[in-house]
């Protein structure tokens, strides 16, 4: 069944930072208690990523006093893009995503891989960046990989696949969920990115700082890998 969105759902997801806090706490609790209830957000999880991301996604900001915090969508702009990426994935067309600085792109998409990594079969990914210490530098939260240990790290471990472990399953470039043998790759920017395999998309971030040759022929080699390629 194709993920689709849930127009209500038993509560309201507040995006006011001490309200939403107040609701995760809330769900967290109740899911510690009961397994219908666990059952019922993993449904409700699967089937929404605006759900998932408002309630069980953490992300890092070192402005803040608490450097990891609750990651809350902006309804204006953050929740269409997602429900934008999500239907480029399904239906498999590419999707340009025009950025300034700290709006959340990179995370946002980040975060909708990992939605379909964690709740939806046959779902491997590629991400890519101009260079791997960009792809991925253990301990750098902004590198895509670190980012989405940050994400994987922060959720209940009733929520991550069976057996997980966020050493072993999260290697360099590599993140791999053996309950539903998905992956997501990642590689840094080639003539050849991606070449060799099929994904059900690619984020090629911050694709304007590629060198212009390179863009091109990745461009143009992963139209045979995929049919969702992301620039952002």
């Amino acid at each position: 069944e194709k993920p689709k969105k849930i127009e209500n759902t038993a509560i309201t997801i507040p995006r006011d930072i001490d309200e939403n806090i107040g609701t995760r706490d809330m769900v967290t609790r109740d899911c510690a208690k009961d397994e219908r209830i666990r059952a019922l957000w993993l449904e409700i999880c699967r089937r929404d990523p605006i759900a998932w991301i408002n309630l069980f996604c953490f992300t890092k900001d070192p402005k803040r006093p608490f450097k990891v915090v609750p990651f809350i969508t902006y309804k204006e702009f953050q929740d269409q893009a997602i429900w934008d990426l999500v239907d480029a994935i399904e239906n498999g067309h590419d999707l340009g995503i025009e950025k300034t600085r700290e709006v959340g792109a990179s995370w946002c998409v980040i975060y909708v891989f990992l939605w379909f990594w964690l709740f939806h079969p046959n779902s491997d990914f590629l991400v890519g960046s101009r260079k791997a210490d960009v792809v991925d530098k253990k301990g750098d939260p902004s590198t895509l990989f670190e980012k989405m240990r940050i994400a994987l790290d922060n959720l209940p471990t009733w929520m991550t696949p069976v057996g997980f472990d966020i050493v072993d399953d999260t290697l360099s470039m590599r993140i791999i969920n053996k309950e539903n043998k998905n992956s997501i790759i990642g590689e840094s920017a080639n003539e050849f990115f991606g070449s060799g395999g099929r994904v059900k998309a690619a984020l090629l971030d911050e694709f304007s700082k590629w060198d212009t040759s390179i863009a091109e022929s990745a461009w143009t080699s992963m139209a045979d890998v995929t049919r969702c390629r992301i620039p952002v």
